[in-house]
């Protein structure tokens, strides 16, 4: 692996997930891990696919969150489910990014 891309996988997993920086403890599937949940990331990829305000309902029900590879384990399968902190989410998309899962999870209505 090339230098620069040690340095990416380093500050990924040192300082975006930091819990004095942008990470926080969250129960995933009834596991305590540090995560990070980007709302407004997905708001925008939303935007960017979707242009009637009369959706708007699907910005509040989906969620991007970000964790250690390492710390979640195998990259999940689009239409797994998944519960965070106690809410159940159907997972949408899923890449691993340098060491960095990032899992697009949409809420399951009951």
């Amino acid at each position: 692996m090339s230098v620069f891309k040690d340095l990416i996988r380093h500050d990924a997993n040192n300082l975006f997930l930091n819990l004095e920086e942008f990470g926080d403890i969250h129960t995933v599937d009834g596991r305590r891990m540090t995560i990070m949940i980007d709302d407004s990331e997905q708001d925008e990829r939303n935007k960017a696919v979707l242009t009637d305000t009369s959706l708007e309902a699907i910005y509040d029900s989906t969620r991007l969150i970000y964790v250690r590879s390492e710390e979640y384990g195998r990259l999940p399968s689009p239409g797994k489910l998944l519960n965070l902190d106690g809410n159940p989410y159907r997972i949408t998309k899923a890449t691993d990014e340098y060491g960095i899962c990032s899992i697009t999870i949409e809420r399951v209505k009951s």
